[in-house]
């Protein structure tokens, strides 16, 4: 039985070790210039990128950033015979609006994962309403003013379009 512990220790330890080494790899690598990180092969970076963004440890927790964080919004419609309705994709409280942003930049930030997250939410919302029509997943984010724009009275916040997409159901 102790030796059993004693494994069970050894294999956390290099779970957390191995998590702790990508981290640190992943903050050095960031740290490079570009052109530096274009060497790095695909084989290395995608593996790596994905087990950050599965474990929600990626860039989209912009508070860590020194420059400006991103703020984005991920909007369904879904049109119903009886009535349309919007939804918007935000967590009980921040935290959870903060984790569900990290999760979902990801895939945002991917043109090749736009489309599977869109399938997916839009699946969701069809199981959710089955008498709807149509689904429509928009994501958006803010761009704000630069700060000599913002010194000259621009305050405005503006919403740029990342992707749109609509699903209908078929009959």
């Amino acid at each position: 039985m102790l030796e059993r512990a004693r494994s069970l220790n050894i294999a956390w330890a290099s779970v957390v070790v191995l998590h702790i080494a990508v981290l640190a790899l992943y903050s050095i690598l960031v740290a490079l210039p570009e052109s530096v990180q274009r060497l790095i092969p695909e084989k290395i970076a995608i593996p790596v990128e994905a087990y950050l963004a599965y474990v929600t440890l990626s860039p989209g927790f912009s508070y860590f950033s020194t420059g400006q964080g991103v703020d984005f919004s991920l909007l369904i419609s879904v049109e119903r015979p009886s009535e349309n309705i919007e939804i918007a994709m935000t967590g009980r409280n921040r935290e959870v609006s903060i984790r569900f942003t990290a999760c979902v930049q990801y895939f945002i930030n991917v043109q090749q994962s736009q489309e599977l997250l869109a399938r997916s939410l839009a699946a969701r919302v069809f199981d959710k309403y089955p008498d709807a029509t149509r689904v429509t997943i928009r994501a958006i984010q803010a761009e704000f003013p630069t700060m000599a724009a913002f010194v000259d009275g621009d305050t405005a916040r503006r919403n740029a379009p990342l992707f749109e997409t609509s699903f209908v159901k078929r009959m």
